[in-house]
């Protein structure tokens, strides 16, 4: 069984430019982020984790559908990042169940393929956007600043 837990990451103290850290972050700083992503491939966390946690951004993960509903429910968090294909309960379900109980939610939708007809049952669920994998570390931030910092 997978354990899910909350790894705040924070950025070392560094005296010169952080790679990756360039005008868009400063313009629009997500500092303190709290971001729940629902993901079960280990290499696409990672991978998440270091864009988010470069930006000073709170993650908690979540290894399956079912999990990212109990976690909704436990904690408080500003958008929610979901994978498609998931075990145990896929994204489209748990996004369905989340909406439910937190309705103004931004979820967005993170799949290497997203179909029309699946853009139309994540529409319908009241998903907020889509990205594609792999992550685009200029969309990903553009899709959190549109999404939580411009409410």
């Amino acid at each position: 069984m997978d354990e899910n837990v909350l790894i705040p990451v924070k950025r070392r103290m560094n005296m010169g430019k952080t790679p990756g850290r360039d005008a868009m972050h400063s313009e629009h700083s997500l500092d303190g982020l709290k971001v729940l992503l629902a993901e079960d491939d280990p290499l696409n966390i990672i991978f998440a984790q270091k864009i988010l946690s470069g930006w000073d951004i709170e993650v908690a993960i979540a290894r399956n559908g079912l999990i990212a509903v109990e976690m909704a429910k436990k904690a408080i968090f500003d958008i929610i990042l979901m994978d498609i294909q998931m075990p145990e309960m896929d994204g489209l379900a748990a996004s369905i169940a989340i909406k439910k109980f937190k309705p103004k939610i931004p979820i967005i939708v993170l799949s290497s393929y997203i179909s029309e007809q699946m853009q139309e049952d994540f529409n319908d669920a009241g998903i907020t956007d889509f990205m594609s994998k792999p992550i685009d570390k200029v969309h990903l931030h553009s899709i959190l600043v549109k999404n939580v910092l411009k409410k």
